[in-house]
């Protein structure tokens, strides 16, 4: 759906929805998003999508920096998005005050 109509952020949202919290595939998903924001730059739904999922992946820094474009870039963020943005930002603020070794890192082995 996206190939024929680039401007469906509904048909982004699933798509991206699959491969991330269906699949796994979390640095697929954030490509996946990153072409979206290309055909949709005024949207802030990749921008909150990708922070989401570079939160997930543990890395705080970039989560923080996605957050930080969406004031930067002023996109427009509804209310509900707005509470998912509050929420994400005290997760990377929490984890920006904590040892980076009490991090979650589901890719290291015995941690």
């Amino acid at each position: 759906m996206v190939a024929i109509n680039p401007e469906r952020v509904d048909a982004w949202v699933r798509g991206g929805r699959l491969i991330a919290d269906e699949l796994g595939m979390y640095e697929d998903a954030l490509e996946w998003w990153q072409k979206c924001r290309e055909h949709v730059p005024y949207e802030a739904v990749p921008v909150i999508e990708q922070t989401a999922i570079l939160t997930d992946m543990g890395m705080y820094s970039e989560a923080m920096g996605r957050l930080e474009s969406l004031m930067l870039d002023d996109l427009e963020v509804g209310a509900q998005q707005m509470a998912r943005v509050g929420r994400l930002h005290g997760l990377v603020q929490k984890a920006a005050t904590q040892d980076s070794q009490q991090h979650f890192k589901p890719w290291q082995k015995k941690h």
